[in-house]
C-alpha cells in the first residue's frame, strides 16, 4: 500500500511536466470565453463533438454509437465511449485534459438480466465509431482526438499537461 501511495505524487509529475505540450510562443494567446466558442466549433474526422460545461468543467464527447446484438432469444446492448474533460486556467493560459472511458453492456434474455458498467480515467486508450454529417461511419482512437485538441490549444496560445488522477 505505501508503493502505491508513493507513486501518486510521481504519476503527478509524469502527467504535470513530462506530458506537457508547450503553446506556440508567436501566436497572442486566446481569451477563455474564445478558446470554448472553438471547442463549440470542434470537429474530427468531419464530425462535430458534443461540449457541455459543469462545475467550471468542459467536457469533449463524440456522438456515441450503441451496438444491438439480437440472437435468438438473447439480447445483447454494448456501448463503449470516451470523452475528455478540460480543466482551464486562464490566468496561466494553462490547459489540463483527463481522458475518461466507460463501457456499458446490457444483456437481456428468457429469464435472464445482466447490467454492467465498466470505466477508467487518466491516460488511457480507447477507441469508438463516430458518424460525421454525411452519414459516413468511422472508427476513432481517443489518441486522435488528443493529438487534435492539443494542437488546438498549442495553436491558440495555451500550454497542455495531462491529469492522471
Amino acid at each position: 500500500l505505501a508503493g502505491v501511495v508513493g507513486m501518486v505524487p510521481v504519476m503527478m509529475l509524469i502527467g504535470r511536466k513530462v506530458m506537457a505540450f508547450k503553446a506556440d510562443p508567436s501566436v497572442t494567446p486566446l481569451d477563455r470565453a474564445a478558446l470554448v466558442e472553438q471547442l463549440r466549433e470542434f470537429k474530427l474526422e468531419g464530425s462535430p463533438f458534443e461540449l457541455k460545461e459543469k462545475d467550471g468543467v468542459l467536457i469533449v464527447a463524440p456522438p456515441v454509437l450503441t451496438t444491438e446484438i439480437t440472437m435468438g432469444m438473447q439480447h445483447r446492448n454494448v456501448e463503449e465511449t470516451f470523452f475528455v474533460k478540460i480543466w482551464l486556467d486562464e490566468e496561466k493560459r494553462q490547459v489540463s485534459l483527463k481522458d475518461i472511458v466507460t463501457t456499458r453492456t446490457e444483456m437481456r434474455g428468457a429469464g435472464e438480466y445482466f447490467f454492467q458498467i465498466h470505466g477508467q480515467s487518466g491516460f488511457v486508450t480507447s477507441s469508438t465509431l463516430i458518424v460525421d454529417g454525411s452519414g459516413k461511419v468511422t472508427k476513432l482512437g481517443n489518441g486522435a482526438l488528443r493529438k487534435a485538441l492539443i494542437e488546438m490549444f498549442n495553436q491558440s496560445g495555451w500550454n497542455v499537461s495531462f491529469k492522471i488522477f
